[in-house]
């Protein structure tokens, strides 16, 4: 233990029978205390990590020494020459018995004394943190779903409920027609241009692989929450915080290409979560939820919790403390940096289908000047029907096909059962090779296409193929309630606009340990106008002084952007509308191709009545079909294409740039021009449902 009373310049605060000695207390895990030089004097230093930069500073002591002699046992003799293996000294910090905070005590050995540092927070894990993976927290995880390949369809059927579901993680249909080589010939292999194949006939149900065939990869995709909640457990914390229990956040799901073993052999039909969750860093991972999720993570070594909460729930709840009495007369304002953001956008450039998207303009806040990327991605969802041998029979027995919304991707896959191997995708290496960006959906269980039949539907929308909203969040960054507009542009604009005010408290000791870094504190003064204030940096020195300290922290007012400045945000219920008008082709199409403007206007109902327009870009999306008779062996012939065209911001239309040629009859018997021409059969020219519009 150690006793020191550090005067200075607080001589003015107190007479000569009021300066005293206060006593530091340092405890470790088998209740010896450390003891400490009498003038010892230990300095904290509080971060959150909230406000740090591409760093995740953690809180720490300046270093302090103590000798080596009476500490022996309380340092496990771990500083001999001949120790090793020491990670530190898990101890608890008091000054006269009130309790400040759990820490870590590490320390390096000069001759007879010590230069110690205390780690708190997340200090005990930051070794961790720094090397290793997510999926490190899940590297023992393994989930037996059946025993065979006829059970595995409906045991993939069990997750479609989430509330009944016995496993954290889920199947639902992707489009991705690359992930197995199509052009691959086996006897064993039917090839499917899904993931997680579903079909409706002859009653809905998963088609996977059998004990016959391959060609249809069965892709586990873990719940988000389930993910961070088993990283905390890894890392010997609790979770907390209302954002884990948001039924948005509850439903985003982690996408991978990893096919699980449906060989049959040994392990098959079980899923190891290690392969299917992102290879990332766990700092990298906790700093994605910050700077692309707006989610702020508190470590709380005392109570052993980890606190996740976002930057606007910080912002919208009250004040948690008001320190305008204990202010120091003296502050420091740092000038504000009027340079502003430049966020952009970027698909993830190893899937091909994105490459086909148009880019997203960057969204500017301020001047635009630095510029930043978000990293975490999802998938464009597609619409499209189901097809399928069998589902081309419930069209003939009479049962309508519907239009389904699915994610869609064009990326070679990983498959770990062996029946892959001579495709060429059979890869068990650990950790997998083929990896992209970190990518998130949203899994809604059963929902109904445009015909009202139900199927597993995952989804980067907010609404469903009806049209109906079935969620808060939406992952596409151009929806009004995009993850971006709702989380991360209001954290943004915070850094943008807010400013760094360095005020110093005269604070009582008790104060600093009930504070917590995500609560706002409010300081008013003669001087200073009360404002509300988040807790970027706090430093104290111990021991305290008639139980009280000199406090300095580092805070951002919480202000209105600047009177420039106007949120672009995207204007929600905007309806889009298809106009054709036919224009003279001069004589340089047959007679049966017409040549036609395609318009898309924009309107605020379904009705179609009045004009909108949005402040920011709308990428209209559209699919068409290719058709036409080959002249020379009598054979019909057709093509989808799928393209978009952009509505510039406040624009209230765009028009496709030339004009295209259409048929002009649907039937195909009138579809007659020359040899190995093509045109458009004109009912097949629609809009896709996608972010940012409706379609009336």
């Amino acid at each position: 233990m150690g006793f020191s009373c550090p005067l200075g310049g607080l001589d003015k605060f107190f007479s000569s029978q009021e300066k005293c000695l206060a006593m530091i207390e340092i405890q470790n895990e088998k209740g010896q205390y450390l003891y400490l030089y009498q003038d010892s004097v230990i300095e904290n230093e509080l971060n959150s990590w909230l406000m740090s930069g591409d760093e995740l500073l953690g809180s720490f002591s300046v270093p302090f020494r103590f000798p080596v002699a009476r500490n022996e046992s309380f340092l496990s003799h771990k500083h001999r020459p001949e120790a090793g293996g020491f990670t530190g000294v898990k101890v608890t910090v008091a000054v006269d018995g009130m309790p400040l905070g759990a820490g870590n005590l590490t320390f390096r050995v000069d001759n007879n004394a010590c230069d110690g540092i205390l780690n708190f927070n997340a200090s005990d894990v930051a070794t961790k943190l720094r090397s290793k993976y997510v999926h490190d927290a899940v590297i023992e995880d393994a989930y037996t779903m059946c025993s065979s390949h006829a059970d595995l369809p409906g045991a993939m059927l069990r997750t479609v409920d989430p509330l009944t579901n016995p496993w954290p993680f889920c199947f639902f249909p992707v489009y991705n027609d690359e992930f197995c080589d199509k052009d691959y010939d086996s006897s064993g292999f039917s090839y499917r241009k899904y993931v997680n194949a579903y079909s409706y006939f002859p009653t809905g149900r998963f088609v996977p692989d059998t004990a016959t065939t391959y060609g249809s990869p069965v892709v586990p995709f873990f719940y988000f929450t389930h993910v961070i909640r088993r990283i905390c457990d890894y890392l010997g914390y609790t979770p907390e915080g209302a954002w884990l229990d948001d039924p948005g956040i509850r439903a985003l799901v982690m996408y991978n290409d990893v096919a699980m073993d449906t060989s049959g052999l040994f392990a098959s039909f079980t899923v190891f979560t290690r392969f299917h969750v992102w290879q990332m860093k766990l700092n990298e991972f906790f700093k994605l939820l910050r700077d692309d999720m707006g989610v702020a993570v508190f470590f709380d070594a005392t109570r052993q919790v980890i606190v996740f909460k976002t930057f606007v729930e910080i912002a919208q709840v009250d004040v948690a403390h008001d320190f305008s009495a204990a202010l120091l007369k003296h502050y420091v304002a740092a000038p504000v940096e009027q340079t502003g953001i430049s966020v952009s956008f970027p698909y993830d450039s190893s899937d091909d289908y994105s490459k086909e998207l148009p880019e997203i303009p960057p969204y500017v806040i301020g001047l635009g000047e630095n510029e930043i990327s978000m990293r975490l991605t999802t998938l464009p969802t597609y619409s499209t029907t189901l097809g399928g041998i069998l589902d081309k029979l419930a069209e003939l027995a009479g049962i309508p096909a519907g239009k389904w919304l699915v994610p869609i991707a064009k990326r070679k896959g990983t498959a770990l059962g062996i029946q892959y191997l001579d495709m060429g995708i059979y890869d068990i290496t650990f950790p997998p090779k083929n990896v992209g960006a970190p990518r998130l959906l949203s899994f809604f269980g059963m929902r109904k296409d445009t015909s009202n039949r139900s199927y597993p539907y995952g989804s980067s929308l907010s609404r469903d193929a009806q049209q109906n909203r079935v969620s808060s969040i939406s992952l596409i960054a151009y929806e009004a309630d995009s993850l971006f507009h709702t989380y991360v542009r209001p954290y943004l604009e915070f850094k943008t606009f807010s400013k760094k005010i360095t005020l110093k408290f005269w604070l009582k000791l008790s104060a600093i340990s009930r504070l917590k870094l995500w609560e706002k504190v409010a300081v008013g003064s003669a001087d200073m106008v009360m404002l509300p204030y988040i807790i970027s940096k706090l430093t104290y020195a111990l021991p305290d002084m008639k139980g009280k300290v000199i406090a300095e922290m580092e805070l951002y007012p919480l202000l209105p952007p600047s009177d420039d400045y106007i949120a672009k945000i995207p204007t929600a219920n905007i309806w889009v509308k298809i106009e054709f008008t036919e224009l003279d082709a001069g004589g340089l199409y047959p007679a049966t191709v017409v040549l036609c403007s395609v318009k898309f206007k924009l309107y605020n109902s379904r009705q179609a009545e009045t004009s909108a327009s949005s402040p920011l870009p709308i990428p209209i999306f559209y699919q068409y079909q290719l058709a036409g008779h080959n002249s020379l062996d009598g054979s019909y012939e057709t093509e989808l294409k799928n393209d978009s065209v952009i509505v510039e911001p406040n624009a209230s239309e765009a028009m496709i740039p030339l004009p295209l040629p259409f048929w002009k009859s649907d039937d195909k018997q009138f579809q007659i021009a020359y040899a190995d021409e093509q045109y458009i059969v004109k009912s097949s020219f629609k809009l896709m449902p996608a972010p940012g519009y409706l379609i009336v």
